[in-house]
């Protein structure tokens, strides 16, 4: 039983948390209804495949990629399902832990992987997100790069971003893997981060305030044994040999299916018969399709040879040599085939089970106990940071030298811009337009046109399968295009167009993030000692292959369009960027030509901790 009770204290307990993990089972449940649904329309077509006459080739054509289809989304939902599962366990036995993290995609050739330092112990643990192509900006540690963790390091656990949602299962990374990632960690500078504010557990409403740990907190609990786990595979083992068991006693029976003398009422030049025959159990004269053999000698043109199935629900079907004429082999052949498949996957499920739970009371058997505690250092505020802590200096010669200093290599330059390009609307700008996403959706469209026209010059479940997938992408990029692409480029459009810019000096930086580059803003007026009062986050202007062509000067003068006062933003430019709604859009203009920004428009705060940790790690 799950009470409110029992969660206290837990990251469960955050409703942020409860709700996103209630999002993600939803989830689940869609893609298994949908893999669900298309996998009996399948069997309904299995079934109408045996009465229409004519379509039958089509019929068999379009069940091959419907089945692949359904199953594929099935499975797809019995993993997410598997996940909300683990997830839920892991959020219902510990609390979310702040941890200074970094994050890094390896492109096409694996999983994300996420560093974070466990703030009691100092420990870096290296963790592969198990997410999709459409979930993978969850592992982004974003500006202040923190992510919050619950789990354990040789189990895996739950990993979100600061606020308790956008929730992704985390597996532990050993070997070679995390060494390689330990080193790349120290190397861009996680040992030097500052440790985040702990969190403090939820209060129910009308609940005494707790106390403040200001005094020497308590040694952290010993890990708990390694749970004894529900018997899964045990029951999918059992299951499969039940299945496979019916298999084969379905394809032992049909080694007995009495055979019927045939004769033919009347023939189509396909092959298609009506046919005559009698019984075999009640001797009464039935009539009905089959499907005769024609190159049969001529002497049987008024004859053909079928057999009778005599089991399970399609007792009494006529079926020839080819089994055309009832479903029960293609049933059986299935049943036979699933059953062997369940048993493997058991078998091998219950094995890496088996081989994880010895690995994880050796890896908790040989794990070092933790230190005793000591007097802390005073908590860390987000506003005030540590007592002492002398914040970076930012001001514009220091920050010039080090953008001189880290500037790429010069690359050929862009086109030059058209006259008037300021004021054309977003889709005749190439940058806008592939942000946009709208090209991705028309590629995907031309593809899905080209595999339906292939469709009618080819025969078979190829171009189907393909135009089928084609559809599927086309839906879904349309619909990112439409709900988020297009709001977004129209939104830096009419950003860019407001008129009496404003003019500052800037200092051009690579970012944290791979593909990013982060403008700061200084007074026009300043001299070299002038301190930073904003920056941007920006997208280079190059194509995937170059970025960084076309980057303007490390130094020089802006203008920048939008709203720099910060005033109220109209609601389409609220919700244009969700996770910048209270920062304004504003378009940085350099030599005639446009920046688009990544983030919303931030003052610099030399105040803040994390701004400090920022800028920091952004001049080391």
């Amino acid at each position: 039983m799950s009470s409110t009770r029992e969660r206290e204290g837990t990251a469960i307990a955050f409703p942020a948390t409860a709700g996103a993990l209630a999002r993600y089972r939803r989830r689940a449940g869609v893609w298994c209804v949908v893999g669900g649904a298309v996998l009996a329309a399948g069997a309904a077509l299995i079934v109408l495949a045996e009465s229409a006459v004519g379509w039958t080739d089509w019929l068999r054509a379009v069940m091959t990629p419907l089945f692949g289809t359904g199953l594929g989304a099935l499975c797809v939902g019995l993993g997410l399902a598997f996940n909300a599962r683990r997830m839920r366990r892991r959020l219902s036995d510990g609390p979310w832990t702040p941890c200074a993290a970094r994050s890094k995609d390896p492109g096409r050739s694996g999983a994300p992987r996420v560093v974070l330092r466990d703030p009691r112990t100092g420990d870096l643990v290296c963790l592969g997100a198990v997410v999709s192509q459409f979930t993978v900006h969850l592992t982004e540690t974003g500006w202040d790069g923190i992510l919050w963790w619950c789990g354990d390091p040789v189990r895996g656990g739950v990993v979100s971003r600061p606020g308790g949602e956008g929730l992704f299962w985390a597996r532990p990374v050993t070997g070679f893997r995390r060494r390689r990632l330990v080193a790349w960690a120290r190397e861009t500078g996680i040992g030097g981060r500052a440790d985040p504010v702990p969190l403090l557990e939820p209060e129910a409403p009308g609940a005494t305030p707790k106390e403040p740990a200001g005094s020497c907190p308590a040694a952290p609990a010993p890990l708990p044994a390694v749970p004894r786990r529900r018997p899964f595979w045990r029951w999918v083992l059992l299951v499969g040999c039940a299945v496979l068991g019916l298999g084969i006693a379905a394809s032992e029976a049909a080694m007995d299916d009495p055979k019927a003398e045939l004769t033919v009422v009347s023939e189509a030049a396909d092959g298609d018969c009506t046919v005559r025959w009698a019984d075999p159990w009640s001797g009464e004269r039935r009539e009905g399709p089959f499907r005769c053999d024609p190159d049969r000698a001529p002497v049987l043109k008024n004859q053909e040879l079928g057999w009778v199935v005599s089991y399970g629900p399609w007792k009494g079907d006529l079926y020839n040599a080819e089994w055309d004429g009832t479903p029960a082999n293609d049933v059986n052949d299935l049943m036979f085939l699933a059953g062997v498949l369940l048993t493997l996957v058991s078998l091998t499920g219950g094995a890496v089970r088996v081989v994880r739970r010895k690995r994880d009371r050796r890896s908790l058997a040989h794990r070092p106990a933790h230190a005793a505690p000591v007097a802390p250092a005073p908590r860390v505020s987000l506003v005030k940071g540590a007592p002492g802590e002398q914040p970076p200096d930012l001001s514009y010669a220091v920050v010039a030298e080090a953008a001189e200093r880290r500037a790429p290599e010069p690359l050929e330059p862009l086109p030059p811009l058209p006259p008037g390009s300021r004021e054309r609307p977003w889709w005749r700008s190439r940058s806008l337009l592939a942000l946009s996403g709208v090209l991705g959706a028309l590629y995907c469209l031309a593809l899905m046109l080209a595999a339906i026209a292939l469709m009618w010059w080819m025969d078979g479940p190829v171009p189907l399968l393909a135009s089928a997938l084609a559809a599927f992408n086309t839906v879904r990029l349309g619909y990112l295009a439409v709900r988020h692409g297009i709001p977004n480029a129209r939104t830096l459009a009419r950003a860019g167009r407001r008129p009496e810019p404003v003019r500052k000096r800037y200092a051009l930086l690579r970012g944290h993030v791979e593909g990013a580059a982060v403008l700061i803003f200084f007074p026009l007026d300043g001299g070299p000692g002038a301190l930073a009062e904003s920056s941007l986050e920006i997208i280079p202007p190059g194509s995937s292959r170059k970025p960084w062509r076309g980057l303007p000067a490390p130094t020089g003068v802006v203008e920048l369009y939008g709203d720099i006062d910060g005033a109220p933003a109209p609601d389409d430019v609220a919700r244009a960027i969700p996770d910048d709604d209270e920062r304004p859009i504003v378009v940085p203009w350099i030599d005639g030509r446009p920046l688009w920004p990544l983030h919303g428009y931030d003052a610099v705060r030399p105040e803040d901790v994390r701004d400090r940790d920022y800028f920091a790690r952004l001049l080391s």
